[in-house]
């Protein structure tokens, strides 16, 4: 049982650190510059700089429910009480922050061109199954833990709901992304005004 645990933590140890790799272009060669950077004092914009505060908001749950898929797996097989707690800590998080990110700070956009508009539609139909199904994972999830006392097909279901969850959440994010980046819909420049690409 301990080898099982330990072989777990070393898994999710590599898997982070594999992603965080992936994520900042890990196994590209750096090519070599001689341009002189000017480092400024303070390169940090207030928040009242940004039109909305969905970025800063909506990363919480993309972090959390894709983490809560990790607790919940390891919940079944090592450590099943505490990761348990943790898992259902992840879900409430995660919960709060997709529907505080859906509701409360999304962003306003006007002026779209039809292929951006659609975009953007598919990006808030997977935001709200994303807040509808790690809302009914977290109902699952405290009915499971404090009711049930971890039932295993309890668990299973919760599991199941949470990479529903990981998925909706990860393309709502796809989406959003593509929006932001390939659209240019926030940015405050001529090709925000003409909404992005135009398709």
């Amino acid at each position: 049982m301990k080898n099982l645990s330990l072989i777990l933590l070393v898994f999710i140890a590599i898997l982070f650190v594999g992603i965080k790799t992936y994520a900042h272009g890990g196994g590209h060669e750096k090519k070599e510059t001689t341009e002189v950077v000017q480092v400024f004092d303070n390169v940090e914009a207030p928040l009242d700089d940004f039109p909305t505060l969905h970025p800063l908001v909506v990363h919480f749950p993309i972090v959390l429910l894709l983490i809560a898929v990790a607790s919940q797996l390891g919940s079944l097989f090592v450590f099943k009480k505490e990761l348990s707690w943790v898992t259902l800590f992840l879900l409430i998080g995660g919960f709060a922050g997709a529907y505080a990110a859906s509701n409360f700070v999304h962003p306003h956009t006007a002026a779209l061109s039809p292929f951006t508009q659609q975009v953007l539609e598919e990006h808030e139909e997977f935001a709200y199954l994303t807040v509808w199904i790690a809302g009914i994972a977290l109902g699952l999830k405290a009915l499971s833990h404090f009711v049930l006392k971890r039932n295993v097909i309890g668990e299973i279901v919760v599991t199941l709901l949470l990479f529903g969850s990981a998925y909706t959440v990860s393309t709502a994010g796809h989406y959003g992304a593509q929006l932001t980046h390939v659209e240019t819909v926030g940015y405050e420049d001529e090709s925000a005004e003409e909404g992005g690409h135009g398709h």
